[in-house]
C-alpha cells in the first residue's frame, strides 16, 4: 500500500504548489487498478488487522482510497486539477519475459494472457497515457457557470466532468458505481482525506503511522 497509494499521494501532495500555480488545469494520472473496487473495511483503511490483508484485499482499499482522496483535491481546487487514475490492462514489456521470474509465470504473461487478448502494447499504452494530459473530455471540476461538453466522461462519482476520473484502457469510464451505493460516499471521503493527511503529516515529521 505504501507503493502504490501513500507514496503517490505524498508525490503529488509534495507537488501542489506546483500544479496549482499552472496558467491551465494541471493533470495528475496515477496508473495503477482503477474500477477494481471489492471489499472494504472503512475501519481499517490500512489493513492493520492481519486477518484482513490479502493482495487483493489491499488492491481493492487502494481504489476506493484513490477515488476518494482524488475527488477532495478536485473539490478544493475547483478549475485547477484533473486527475486520472486509470487501469490500462495488462502492458506487455520485457521484465515479463525475464528468466528472474519462475517459469510458469513467464508463461503465463506470454502465452496465455496474450491468447485471451488481455496484453497490451507498450508504446500505445504510453501514447495513451501522455494523451491523458492534453484531452478535454477529463476537466476539472467547474464552479457549475458552465454546463460539461456532451463529449465529457463521467468522473468518478458518477457525475459528468467532476475533476476526478477512473478510466479503463481506453480511456472510457471504469467507476464501479454499485460498489458505493450502500456507502456514505461522503463519510468515506472524509475518512480517507483525515486518514491520508494524517499518515503524511506524521511520516514527514520523522514519525511512524500507525493509523
Amino acid at each position: 500500500m505504501a507503493r502504490f497509494y501513500y507514496s503517490r499521494i505524498a508525490s503529488i501532495t509534495k507537488l501542489l504548489p506546483l500544479l496549482l500555480g499552472s496558467s491551465h488545469p494541471a493533470t495528475v494520472v496515477s496508473v495503477y487498478a482503477a474500477g477494481m473496487e471489492a471489499k472494504l473495511y472503512p475501519e481499517d483503511l490500512s489493513l492493520r488487522q492481519p486477518s484482513h490483508y490479502s493482495y487483493f484485499q489491499a488492491r481493492s482499499h487502494i481504489v476506493y482510497m484513490h477515488t476518494c482522496f482524488f475527488e477532495e483535491l478536485a473539490k478544493r481546487h475547483r478549475g485547477q486539477l484533473r486527475l486520472v487514475h486509470i487501469f490500462p490492462g495488462l502492458v506487455v514489456h520485457k521484465g515479463m519475459y525475464s528468466k528472474d521470474n519462475p517459469w510458469w509465470l513467464r508463461f503465463v504473461f506470454t502465452k496465455v494472457l496474450p491468447f485471451f487478448g488481455m496484453n497490451m502494447d507498450l508504446e500505445e499504452v504510453g501514447h495513451r497515457m501522455i494523451a491523458l494530459a492534453s484531452q478535454t473530455i477529463y476537466p476539472a471540476l467547474s464552479s457549475g457557470e458552465t454546463a460539461p461538453s456532451k463529449d465529457t466522461i463521467k468522473g468518478a462519482d458518477g457525475e459528468l466532468g467532476s475533476g476526478a476520473y477512473a478510466l479503463n484502457g481506453k480511456g472510457e469510464s471504469a467507476y464501479p458505481a454499485k460498489r458505493y451505493v450502500n456507502l456514505d460516499k461522503q463519510d468515506l471521503r472524509e475518512k480517507v482525506w483525515g486518514h491520508t493527511t494524517l499518515a503524511l503529516k506524521q511520516t514527514r515529521a520523522g514519525g511512524k503511522f500507525e493509523g
